[in-house]
């Protein structure tokens, strides 16, 4: 995947960047898939990480404490900004648990 992203043409490479942010999900509980978000993740798209972000938090407190999702989130707080990071803190602080 991060090689097809590479070698795309500009509307290609949208269009797979936008079909693996609404499947973000998906991705990143996949020992390998998680590593084609984090790539994305460095892409620096503004209104694709913030896709990203807004499915990661979701479910963010289960995805946090798992293996490959927690990487991405990682992840994710490194390559955001700082509005999307506050989001992403304030859905942690706002969970009970």
């Amino acid at each position: 995947m991060q090689k097809c992203i590479d070698a795309a043409s500009p509307p290609q490479k949208k269009a797979l960047m936008h079909a693996i942010a609404v499947n973000t999900l998906v991705f990143v509980k996949n020992p390998f898939g998680n590593y084609v978000v984090q790539f994305v993740l460095k892409l620096k798209n503004q209104q694709v990480n913030q896709i990203i972000s807004k499915e990661l938090m979701s479910d963010i407190i289960v995805l946090s404490k798992q293996k490959f999702s927690s990487n991405v989130i990682e992840k994710c707080l490194e390559c955001n900004t700082k509005e999307i990071n506050s989001q992403l803190v304030a859905s942690i602080m706002g969970d009970p648990s």
